[in-house]
């Protein structure tokens, strides 16, 4: 029977949609998937890949070394990151991330096996003791564990109930590793405290300081674009190739030699041009270096916009000019102009401003000048 007298509840809209701004990326998308959600629903191959990124890129600004260790024969080691690296110290100072693929939270079972190759390695002296030991899993740990190594004098106890069943016939293929009274004693020299768990929001917020992070969680461009730089009070050796090329410009305007920012100077001409010029060049190089610390590598998003723009601007360049400073206002002016692709990754951010520093710095590589033997 049905119950009639069961409560009833009004199905109202949900209150997170006005919470943001809709963009229309994601009226057509959709709303993005949390990062934390997203780790969790990555293949073995995509967490490996996340987490070479996070190695490469991150690691390397805690460490002086960052290696990885493949394959079977990694005896309990996975990423290591060192400290000393090279130093004339007698003992390597190093941690260890240990990384788990798992659809679930570790829990102790999981990683018996793996202090147990540590212990029996560094018992041989294949190598040192870590500082910190790190199990690192997308779904972070269970309760059980994460109580486990809050109280590293229990977390050793039950490892070493574990052994027999958990690690003696398992750490190598060769034999059985007895828990004999050296091993014992070594095992108990340890100090558990050493080993801990790295939550992934940690793994997330680190991972976020990579240029990899949008291309591996989506949600556009993650880091907020700093302010441009600001031209340093000498002209540097990057600006010597389209300085010069203005310095020509005005030459052909003024009918007078122009050498330097000292002659500008002099004749109190072009001036404020020029000072314009170097602020427009360093907005461009702003963008470069934020492509540099936001985009991985190889994505060539600014080398993709240097090539529209040399498009869009090549038939003004072209035009006849009655001198060069004329032909540098006319270009610089369609740069400005232009609506380049909104799918170049650095489109979000990208100002007119950029794309009129963007012209210097094509006639840097040499693709333009600006006096002609035509004019």
């Amino acid at each position: 029977m049905v119950n009639y007298n069961s409560e009833l509840n009004e199905i109202i809209p949900p209150n997170n949609v006005n919470n943001f701004t809709l963009t229309n990326h994601q009226l057509i998308m959709g709303a993005t998937i949390p990062p934390l959600e997203k780790l969790k629903m990555f293949s073995d191959k995509q967490f490996e890949d996340c987490v070479k990124e996070w190695a490469v890129s991150y690691l390397p600004e805690k460490y002086n070394k960052v290696y990885r260790c493949g394959g079977a024969g990694d005896m309990g080691r996975d990423i290591i990151g060192y400290y000393n690296y090279g130093s004339i110290d007698d003992e390597l100072i190093w941690d260890n991330y240990q990384c788990k693929h798992y659809q679930k939270a570790l829990n102790p079972s999981d990683i018996w096996l793996e202090i147990g190759k540590l212990c029996y390695f560094t018992y041989l002296n294949r190598f040192s003791i870590p500082r910190k030991y790190y199990f690192v899993c997308p779904n972070g740990v269970q309760r059980s564990l994460h109580d486990l190594l809050n109280d590293k004098n229990k977390f050793k106890e039950e490892f070493l109930n574990k052994w027999d069943t958990t690690c003696k016939d398992k750490i190598t293929s060769q034999k059985k590793i007895l828990l004999d009274e050296k091993l014992r004693s070594h095992i108990n020299k340890i100090d558990f405290g050493i080993f801990t768990y790295l939550d992934p929001n940690e793994l997330i917020e680190q991972h976020m300081q990579t240029p990899y992070f949008s291309f591996r969680f989506g949600g556009g461009l993650h880091k907020p674009r700093p302010k441009p730089l600001t031209p340093p009070s000498q002209v540097q050796n990057e600006e010597l190739v389209y300085t010069k090329k203005l310095f020509q410009a005005y030459e052909s305007n003024l009918k007078t030699s122009i050498k330097s920012e000292v002659d500008l100077k002099r004749l109190n001409l072009h001036n404020g041009h020029f000072q314009r010029q170097r602020i427009h060049f360093y907005q461009a190089e702003s963008l470069f270096r934020f492509e540099r610390d936001t985009i991985p590598p190889n994505i060539n998003a600014f080398e993709d916009l240097k090539d529209e723009l040399y498009y869009g601007v090549i038939d003004t360049y072209e035009n006849h000019y009655p001198d060069g400073f004329e032909r540098v206002k006319a270009v610089t002016d369609k740069a400005r102009s232009l609506n380049l692709p909104g799918s170049n990754p650095l489109s979000p951010v990208l100002t007119t401003n950029d794309q009129h520093g963007i012209c210097h710095h094509i006639v840097n590589d040499g693709r333009i000048g600006w006096v002609s033997d035509n004019d």
